[in-house]
This record gives C-alpha cells, sequence and structure tokens, in this order.
C-alpha cells in the first residue's frame, strides 16, 4: 500500500470504539461499565507504560473521583498504571463534553503487536481535524512524544470520552500501524 499523504501529514488516525448507542448511553450515565472497558481500555493500559490526564483540575468531583489513582505532573495528572485504573473509575474515561481533557496512553512500539483494541473497534479512518476534541498541550504532547518511534500514543477525546481514540506514531511507523489496524476485524 502506498503512504497516504494525510496519513503522513497527520502522523495519526481516528479508530471509534464505540457504536452511536453506545455512546448515548453514557450521556446518562458515566459511571456506566460497559464491554469495551474490558475488551479496549483495560487492555491497551496494561501494554502502556506511561499515561497522563490533561485537565482533571478543572472537575472537582472527577478529581476527588481519580484521587487514588493519580499524581499531579505539572498541569497534567499521571495515571498509576500499577493498579486497575479503569474498573470503579469509568466515571474519568466515559467523561465527555469537557468534564476532563485529553487522556494520553504511551505504549513502546514492541507492545503494539499485542493490542486488541483494533479488534474490539468499529472502525479506523483518517482524519485533517486531528486536534478537534482534545486537549491542545495533550496532542503536542503526543506528537513531540512518538516522534523518535519509541511509544504509540493513544489520545482519548475530552469531548468524546471513549467513542474514539486518536493514535500517533513516528512517520515511519503510523503507515504500518494504520494498515494493521486496518486488516483486524471490526465490530458491527
Amino acid at each position: 500500500m502506498f503512504p497516504n499523504e494525510t496519513l503522513m501529514k497527520s502522523r495519526t488516525f481516528h479508530v471509534r470504539i464505540l457504536t452511536r448507542d453506545k455512546k448515548y448511553l453514557l450521556w446518562d450515565d458515566h459511571s456506566t461499565h460497559l464491554p469495551v472497558h474490558d475488551k479496549v481500555v483495560a487492555p491497551l493500559v496494561a501494554i502502556s507504560t506511561k499515561a497522563y490526564v490533561y485537565g482533571l483540575s478543572n472537575n472537582a468531583d472527577l478529581l476527588e473521583l481519580a484521587k487514588p489513582i493519580v499524581t499531579k505532573d505539572r498541569r497534567r495528572h499521571a495515571l498509576d498504571l500499577s493498579g486497575d485504573c479503569v474498573t470503579g473509575y469509568e466515571q474519568l474515561w466515559n467523561a465527555n463534553c469537557g468534564k476532563r481533557g485529553t487522556i494520553v496512553l504511551l505504549v513502546p512500539q514492541e507492545n503494539m503487536e499485542s493490542n486488541t483494541l483494533f479488534s474490539h473497534c468499529v472502525s479506523v479512518n483518517l482524519v485533517d481535524n486531528f486536534r478537534a476534541g482534545h486537549t491542545p498541550a495533550a496532542i503536542e504532547f503526543a506528537r513531540r512524544t512518538t516522534e523518535s518511534g519509541e511509544y504509540v500514543a493513544f489520545c482519548f477525546s475530552r469531548n468524546n470520552g471513549l467513542e474514539w481514540v486518536d493514535v500517533f506514531a513516528c512517520e515511519k511507523d503510523i503507515q504500518h500501524w494504520y494498515n494493521f489496524a486496518k486488516s483486524k476485524p471490526k465490530r458491527r
């Protein structure tokens, strides 16, 4: 497959992980536990070596909920990956409409082959406006951190919660990971 110009320029692609009906369920109750927490989020957290939540200080209720699993790290919060930071914290992951900022998970390249996200997603797409829906500092961090090729970054939107995640990688690897994601069977 020839390199895609949009993909090479943005170094990102978009993965929808929630169907629309599940998305609307979360609008009513942000504490809802869905299969996507077990099949996508928890396995992705398990292969991540670093994770950050942006904009958490802006929501006192979410900050209080997340206190056991976060520590302040400059203008963001680092997620403690040594335990389960998904179960019991669904409200953090499900938050949308700017109730928290972007969540960034950093996965070392060598852990990517074991990534089950792509087998449980709804679709994989290219987007031109990858900054939309995200905390600007989080996107700059994801792009900067992935330039060397050591990490692939997964960014959960501040506006759409778990509906989709943007995947960032270095220029030499982004086409590979896009093709890898597209090759996996999709959920309907």
